[in-house]
């Protein structure tokens, strides 16, 4: 095969991606901007039919979860609360994530991993954790939908751990503190539902002063304290003080991250937003922030990778606390990155280019057309993201324990962290 066929054009255009030929006949496959594969031999045409495999089994793997998700959100005897009752009274099953992690947050072990399922011993709930689509999420996917078992997505919570996931490092500093747990779709999916955009818009639900008093108190917690989704960047409160004037940020992104394509983004988004940035603050010095994972790993690439740096537009690589960043910038641009909703716990002008969960609710100034069905303030939205949406564990006791908990005994980790790797 030496392009592609109508079928698998159709997959391209759905997926964002072209091909390129050359004079000289080579031909490239791009995602966006980035170049996935150039070939003008067999072993790259063959390299080319895996990937179009891959991205068939991914598109077909959404749209079955998507279906699942569907049918649950319609059926008014779906057990919602299915997985905070069951104990082990209930087997449950997962995939992509660690049996003795999903055993720890929902206090139970009668749990098994997708890789030992038997038709012998049909689940009760299902937790797939991410959007994506390895052999043992394809498995927990079908069993659910051949058995009409309830299913979850799971997600990282928004204080997450230690350090990034790719560290290489003691297991206790890599390993989620907090989780969210969904049957209806992924908190940053904006073209779906899910329990957390339930929570925000639903007209019936108010918090009481003392909910709202302690969304508060945490967030001051978690502010003063410099806790974020990976605590183990150092806390400089003085890296940018040899930038005079006003300092504006743009957050950059791993490429390709779902949270971007199912968060109303593309790679177009991102040079708007850029474009935008410099437009608006012409007396400005902007700084894009590279996302750690990048920092972290060679494998994976960012939306400002080829970035040309001039006297007021700079990359800024160094390793550094979100919030400690955040405290010395006057403006944040953000696409759909949690980045955006730190910067508004800290009181910044934040400029919002994507659909994140935090979108359309008052807070920040959204740049695209968002339509929400009631208004939130930082707090409400806090509160039901952070501490009725999210479930936390101690790190230390691997016990379920509430934010504040949490939180105590992630500033513990990262001392602890930072004696043991030091905080470079």
């Amino acid at each position: 095969m030496a392009s592609p066929d109508n079928n698998q054009r159709v997959l391209f255009n759905k997926l964002g991606l072209k091909i390129t030929e050359s004079e000289s006949g080579r031909r490239r496959l791009y995602l966006g901007q980035v170049k996935l594969l150039s070939w003008k031999s067999q072993d790259y045409v063959k390299q080319l039919n895996t990937t179009i495999q891959e991205l068939t089994q991914q598109s077909q793997y959404l749209g079955t979860i998507d279906s699942i998700f569907n049918t649950q959100l319609q059926d008014p005897t779906f057990e919602a609360d299915i997985l905070y009752h069951s104990q082990n009274d209930k087997l449950g099953l997962c995939s992509c994530i660690a049996v003795s992690d999903l055993s720890a947050v929902l206090g139970s072990t009668n749990i098994t991993s997708a890789y030992q399922y038997s038709p012998n011993k049909i689940p009760n709930y299902i937790v797939v954790h991410g959007l994506r689509s390895p052999i043992d999420s394809i498995v927990a996917t079908n069993v659910a939908k051949n058995y009409n078992i309830p299913l979850f997505i799971s997600e990282d919570g928004f204080l997450r751990s230690a350090t990034t996931y790719v560290a290489n490092c003691a297991h206790i500093y890599t390993r989620p503190v907090s989780f969210n747990f969904d049957p209806y779709g992924a908190y940053f999916d904006c073209t779906h539902h899910s329990l957390l955009k339930q929570y925000l818009n639903d007209p019936n639900l108010n918090l009481s002063a003392e909910q709202l008093s302690r969304a508060r108190r945490c967030i001051e917690f978690l502010i003063t304290n410099y806790l974020t989704k990976y605590n183990h960047q150092p806390i400089n409160d003085h890296l940018l003080d040899h930038i005079k004037g006003k300092k504006v940020l743009v957050v950059d992104q791993s490429y390709g991250d779902m949270s971007i394509y199912r968060g109303g983004a593309s790679d177009l988004t991102f040079k708007l937003m850029l474009e935008k940035a410099c437009d608006e603050n012409p007396d400005s010095t902007i700084l894009v922030k590279t996302h750690p994972d990048v920092i972290a790993s060679n494998k994976v690439k960012a939306y400002y990778a080829n970035l040309v740096q001039t006297d007021n537009l700079k990359r800024l690589t160094d390793a550094i606390n979100p919030i400690s960043l955040i405290k010395q910038c006057d403006r944040v641009y953000v696409c759909t990155s949690q980045f955006g909703f730190e910067a508004l716990m800290c009181g910044k002008d934040v400029q919002i280019f994507g659909r994140p969960f935090y979108a359309g609710y008052g807070v920040g100034t959204n740049r695209q057309t968002m339509q929400r069905q009631r208004q939130r303030s930082l707090e409400e939205i806090f509160y039901l993201a952070y501490i009725q949406y999210t479930h936390y564990i101690n790190p230390f006791t691997q016990k379920p324990c509430e934010i504040e908990e949490a939180m105590e005994s992630l500033v513990k980790l990262r001392e602890q962290y930072w004696r043991e790797y030091g905080s470079k």
